[in-house]
């Protein structure tokens, strides 16, 4: 029983593709493989043919020898692809390719029965490889073509500048606290928060950064915005603070993109966290980043970021939250791409690290060697707390504190919030003060508490004025209280029963007076809970309060994505350069077309669809194939431009306009569009244009155009 062929369906529906294509391009191109086409014909016996033409054994090997790099870079790309439109590729691609040149590529591709299409939905028009040839194309497509491992010629060093850790994370932690009205009310930083950095933050070269770690903060809401001020969550901070290294870091890029769902954001999250595990070994130029990028992102959702729609509250925090540092770009893979403003954020972060230049002078970009490190170390889930802290802090009599080596951001949490940072520039300071301690006393540390939290990671013991000051400043502020929770009021003769009342009595922080108690409930629903498990029933209700309480956000942990092998064979490309242009076989082919007896028109043209790589087989030099039809035109030709143009409009092709620097759109000299009209006006010719692929509208004067080309086909969209 033989093995059902994985591209039945592939096949299917490139013969669909080929049955519904406009008779116009449908016999022109069955013309250029099959010969004249005569009548009576039958449009499926037609594709039968061309099918056993691309079968051929010699056929499929002169097609796979006139590839180029950039034809294989192009069909790898639409083969590992989900759903590969004009959009994404154009994107895939950044500024590799303008919409131009990547049309006539495509259109090119698809000529020469390299790829077709397929359609998605209503409009969309997705590509695929074309089936037939997958047999001599799979060898080609591997994993080291869309994302080569790049050569370094030339290294770079980076020392000095500071980069994401935990030491800065809780820096800029303590910061926020003593300074929670640090932006303005467009999100910038104030004149006065940006002096401060540059005396506490020296290492840091761009404030930027900073600014990008506040809005990380604020959208994973570990920090929330109270009239502009700055407020930590500290349950929030508890549940991040149990994920490994890598993983928090990568939450950190995500909530410096911007603000997502939930589920949009732990999307974000792996996408950094694959393209991170991918750098620890590998090394890529910026394009080459972009790339894979996109490859981890639809290895792992199958989802374009790019392409997900943001819910209606998503837009409206967008517009309420701006980010001065992302969007103030203005260039293209900024303004459409999150997965290039993913990894300018990792770069600021130094998340990514240029460690080099190629023998071109492209930067090459590699891991941080700390995130690989932990990754290779990490068989099991990390601790949550280092094991060996010891030494780790200095505190001298002047309350000064020199945190001498990076803890985790579970170990910061206990010490630093009765500090202040003073200053971080490779090793941190901090200050314990008086209104810090305040701070840590609203939180209901006691001084016992704050010593014990101190206590392990101390290289000496604390200072004696320290202690007492604590136990002073504690004292002062236990002088007056101010409380905001549940407060139970009980009458004399049940005061005894609710305070040894078992799965109760544990819930009473204080006794506030006589009968007064102020309660531990997070919720009217916990105190209602916890009521109804008890005989204390007569307790009633929660009578109503203006308290909301914010639960704590969970954050999902991130597992190395499974790569996916879909489309990646495990066959290599030899070293040596089989794919080329073979100057010697289309030299051949030239050769023979001089030989033949044709009229000038069917020699351009037969040497048109050599240059086009159309030819692969001699059989295909026939002159019948060849139908007189001017393409282009420009200069003087004033009647041959007409002529292009309208031959375009009749065949909705598209047109290729190249105009003087006075005509030009957007700076653009070189215009690509479909016409809509012609119109004559005096002794001139104007063609109303729709470019691609803005859908501006557009008039053009025929007569001044230096010259007009008619592109066969339409490769991104049906016209009609």
């Amino acid at each position: 029983m033989t093995a059902k062929n994985p591209y039945v369906n592939d096949i299917l529906q490139w013969r669909d593709f080929l049955s519904k294509m406009p008779d116009h391009h449908f016999f022109n191109l069955l013309r250029m493989y099959l010969g004249d086409i005569k009548t009576p014909f039958n449009k499926q016996t037609l594709i039968e043919q061309l099918g056993a033409f691309l079968r051929q054994t010699e056929n499929q090997q002169n097609i796979v020898r006139l590839l180029s790099k950039t034809d294989i870079l192009l069909i790898a790309a639409i083969d590992a692809l989900s759903k590969p439109t004009q959009e994404k590729l154009l994107v895939f691609f950044g500024v590799e390719f303008s919409f131009g040149e990547l049309y006539e590529r495509l259109m090119n591709l698809e000529e020469r029965l390299l790829v077709f299409r397929v359609a998605d939905g209503d409009s969309e028009r997705v590509f695929k490889v074309t089936p037939l040839l997958r047999a001599v194309l799979n060898p080609l497509l591997t994993a080291d073509v869309l994302t080569p491992n790049a050569i370094i010629q030339s290294t770079f060093d980076a020392q000095g500048r500071e980069k994401l850790s935990f030491s800065l994370v809780g820096a800029w932690f303590s910061y926020l606290e003593q300074n929670p009205d640090l932006c303005k009310a467009d999100g910038a930083f104030k004149k006065k928060t940006l002096s401060q950095i540059k005396s506490v933050f020296p290492s840091i070269e761009n404030a930027d950064m900073l600014l990008l770690l506040t809005n990380a903060f604020h959208n994973l809401q570990l920090f929330h915005s109270v009239k502009g001020a700055y407020k930590p969550v500290i349950k929030n901070w508890q549940n991040f603070s149990l994920m490994d290294k890598q993983t928090q870091f990568s939450y950190v890029c995500a909530g410096a993109l911007g603000r997502y769902s939930r589920e949009q954001l732990h999307l974000n999250a792996q996408l950094v966290y694959d393209i991170l595990s991918c750098l620890c070994e590998n090394n890529f130029t910026k394009k080459v980043l972009i790339r894979a990028g996109y490859l981890q992102m639809q290895n792992k959702a199958r989802v374009d970021m790019n392409f997900v729609k943001k819910g209606r509250f998503a837009t409206m925090v967008k517009k309420k939250l701006p980010n001065p540092i992302l969007d103030s770009k203005s260039t293209n893979e900024n303004k459409t791409n999150d997965v290039a403003r993913l990894l300018s954020i990792m770069q600021m972060f130094r998340l990514l690290e240029c460690v080099g230049k190629t023998k071109n002078g492209k930067n090459v970009y590699h891991a941080a060697t700390e995130l690989c490190e932990a990754q290779n170390n990490s068989h099991a889930k990390p601790p949550l707390k280092e094991s060996n802290v010891r030494g780790s802090i200095v505190i001298n009599a002047g309350f000064s504190v020199t945190i001498l080596q990076e803890l985790s951001i579970a170990s910061l949490l206990d010490i630093i919030r009765c500090m202040e940072i003073v200053r971080l520039d490779g090793i941190a300071e901090y200050k314990i003060t008086r209104q810090s301690c305040m701070r840590c006393f609203d939180e209901g540390f006691s001084p016992q508490k704050i010593k014990a939290a101190l206590a392990p990671t101390l290289a000496h013991e604390m200072p004696q004025n320290l202690q007492f000051s604590l136990d002073d400043w504690y004292k002062n502020y236990c002088s007056t209280s101010l409380y905001k929770g549940y407060v139970l009021s009980v009458d004399a003769e049940k005061q005894n029963l609710i305070k040894n009342m078992p799965g109760f009595s544990e819930y009473i922080i204080k006794e506030l007076g006589p009968g007064i108690y102020l309660l531990d409930f997070s919720s009217d629903e916990e105190a209602e809970s916890v009521i109804s498990k008890t005989s204390l029933d007569f307790i009633g209700a929660v009578k109503k309060t203006k308290k909301s309480v914010t639960q704590a956000v969970p954050y999902s942990q991130i597992k190395p994505t499974q790569k996916d092998k879909k489309n990646v064979t495990v066959e290599k490309q030899s070293k040596k350069d089989s794919v080329g242009v073979p100057k010697d076989f289309l030299n051949d082919l030239k050769n023979k077309v001089s030989k033949k007896n044709l009229s000038e028109e069917q020699e351009d043209g037969l040497l048109s669809r050599i240059h086009r790589k159309i030819i692969v087989n001699e059989e295909q030099l026939r002159a019948d194939s060849v139908r007189p039809e001017k393409i282009e035109a420009s200069g003087m030709d004033f009647l041959g431009k007409v002529h292009v143009v309208e031959h375009a409009y009749s065949s909705k092709s598209l047109l290729k306009i190249n105009v003087n620097k006075t005509a030009a759109i957007n700076g653009q000299t070189e215009l690509l569009g479909v016409p809509l009209s012609i119109e004559k006006k005096d002794d001139d010719m104007h063609v109303t244009l729709q470019i691609e692929p803005s859908g501006e509208i557009t008039i053009l004067s025929i007569g001044q155009a230096k010259s007009v080309k008619r592109i066969r086909g339409a490769i991104f969209k049906e016209h009609t």
